[in-house]
């Protein structure tokens, strides 16, 4: 019961974190009544539509003058009060941190409280949460596998209609498994245009022609999947196609290519529309556009609000995202848009280091540079944007060659060293390093994030 996977090409969205001095810009409109009333609306709806597409009720949140955070907080409040939507929502972001922090999906208790949620929607009659029903059951989340629970969670859903799950049952009982695909019961999904069963046989074909034949059906039948990962496989022979099939999966609402698509609406001056599809991407659960999208309105000054952004890296950190964690850490060391807590924000960057998240070390080089939460110490900070570039961070050489110019109060510049670390970046193919250089250095400082202007 193994759902299909897209993998979307991070190089889009690892925009670096660290920035130069910004201006601050007012803070965010509280939430009014309007949202609370504009959410229940359109979470009502989704649930009597039994559609599992929450766009509609992040759409009502952000129009009503609400935040990603009040969505968070009114999805909460649904699923404290039993509403399956909301249940089968907070399951899967249990889920997704789980598997983040790759823990157990056996014993986690997120894990079981994964499934309890899950089974809850399920029973309730949600049919979106009795097909997942059947994929934790099946596969063991929260409890040991049980093929037969599972089928009877799917069974359920395909009475109710669930193409997706009639896909999952075909799949089950191997009707799949000989690669013909003329047997009555196929046929008949198949002559119904069920793009879920189309992205399962695409599954099957691996890497082949046969593949991309299939999920060319299935995207012509409406799959957001189907639609991102042909733009994927036309990233290198065709742009044009690439983008567009990825606006088509963006406007199906597939939040790995809202974030995507978002990335690029800003590139090319689309800012209204490219922030808000980061926005709803975030919100309908793909994490990773959390620092995204916090680093989208640290740029622009009619949205920069430090407790903004704080709250955003505060979410993305709850939901195990790494980049998120780096810098709502950071901003506890720092108190920016937060009170200070210098010591908890240090020993998480530490953690994290350890961990391998190659951000940390860029924001352990910042404090030891700069003196902030630590000693200033010229030596660690250098060694630890070493490390960043152990890592695969981008301009960790120009990062050293710029400190070690202007220097701290631990060190006095140090022109010789700091044309070596130039050198260096030059070696490692670093693009335009002179001219980064000299930029940081008309700076006159360097933080991993802005410091908060008074």
């Amino acid at each position: 019961m193994k759902k299909l996977l897209v993998t979307l090409p991070l190089g889009l969205l690892m925009m670096p974190l660290y920035v130069f001095a910004q201006t601050e810009a007012p803070v965010a409109q509280n939430m009014e009544q309007s949202t609370e009333s504009a959410f229940s609306a359109a979470l009502t709806q989704v649930l009597q539509s039994q559609s599992e597409d929450l766009y509609s009720v992040a759409v009502a949140v952000l129009q009503s003058g609400g935040t990603e955070a009040d969505f968070f907080r009114l999805m909460n409040q649904a699923c404290d009060a039993a509403n399956p939507v909301a249940q089968k929502w907070k399951a899967q972001l249990l889920l997704q941190s789980v598997a983040a922090a790759q823990a157990d999906l056996l014993t986690s208790p997120d894990a079981m409280r994964a499934r309890e949620l899950m089974k809850a929607a399920a029973e309730a009659g949600y049919v979106p949460a009795q097909v997942e029903m059947a994929r934790y059951a099946g596969s063991g989340v929260g409890a040991a596998a049980s093929e037969s629970e599972g089928l009877r969670y799917l069974m359920q859903a395909c009475r109710s209609g669930s193409s997706r799950a009639r896909a999952a049952y075909l799949l089950l009982s191997g009707r799949l498994n000989t690669g013909k695909f003329d047997a009555p019961e196929i046929a008949s999904e198949l002559g119904k245009n069920n793009y879920h069963l189309e992205e399962v046989i695409a599954s099957l074909y691996g890497d082949s022609p046969e593949a991309l034949e299939w999920l060319e059906k299935a995207s012509a039948h409406g799959s957001p999947s189907a639609a991102f990962m042909l733009g994927q496989s036309k990233l290198q022979s065709d742009e044009a196609a690439a983008l567009a099939l990825l606006k088509l999966s963006a406007e199906r609402h597939l939040p790995e290519a809202l974030a995507t698509h978002g990335v690029i609406q800003m590139s090319q001056q689309q800012g209204k529309e490219g922030l808000q599809n980061l926005q709803l991407a975030f919100m309908l659960g793909y994490t990773p556009a959390a620092s995204t999208l916090a680093a989208q309105f640290i740029r622009q000054a009619e949205t920069y609000s430090p407790e903004r952004v704080f709250e955003l890296y505060r979410l993305g950190d709850a939901l195990q995202d790494a980049r998120s964690s780096v810098a709502y850490a950071y901003c506890l060391v720092t108190g920016r848009g937060c009170s200070a807590a210098p010591e908890k924000g240090v020993e998480m960057l530490r953690q994290l280091a350890d961990d391998g998240s190659p951000y940390a070390n860029v924001a352990l080089a910042d404090l030891y540079f700069n003196g902030c939460g630590v000693e200033s110490n010229m030596m660690k900070a250098v060694n630890y944007l070493g490390e960043a570039d152990a890592a695969g961070v981008p301009n960790a050489y120009v990062l050293m060659a710029a400190l070690t110019q202007l220097g701290n109060a631990a060190a006095a510049p140090d022109s010789r060293r700091a044309e070596l670390y130039l050198k260096m970046a030059a070696e490692r193919g670093e693009q335009n390093p002179r001219q980064l250089f000299d930029a940081m250095i008309q700076q006159k400082e360097w933080h991993f994030l802005p410091p908060v202007r008074k």
